[in-house]
């Protein structure tokens, strides 16, 4: 659907930098954070339609950020992307609420 607002929290500005232009070429509002904490200020300021969450962030990593989400219920689309993924981390972020677990790299069609 164009024209939703995603919000990109990951610790890596290549992944942050790709995925705010392929989002921003298909019609959509990209915002972006740096870590966890600033990620769910942002989920709170921007309500997102969907969030693209990174696992391991300083600070505060993406299950945390789940976590948080579920304690005050807000409800974005939850992706989790990771370059450390496994079954375990997967079942876990469902567990926890994400819609979709990426891996790095990912093909940015994945993303459509």
């Amino acid at each position: 659907m164009a024209g939703e607002t995603i919000l990109i929290i990951d610790d890596d500005s290549d992944i942050r930098e790709l995925l705010s232009d392929r989002l921003e070429a298909m019609g959509h509002i990209p915002v972006t954070a740096v870590d966890g904490v600033n990620g769910f200020e942002a989920i709170r300021r921007e309500a997102p339609d969907v969030v693209f969450l990174d696992i391991r962030m300083p600070q505060l990593d993406g299950f945390g950020v789940l976590k948080q989400l579920r304690e005050e219920r807000l409800d974005p689309v939850v992706v989790m992307i990771t370059a450390h993924g496994s079954v375990e981390r997967a079942v876990e972020a469902m567990r926890l609420g994400a819609f979709d677990f990426v891996e790095k790299p990912f093909d940015t069609g994945r993303i459509e």
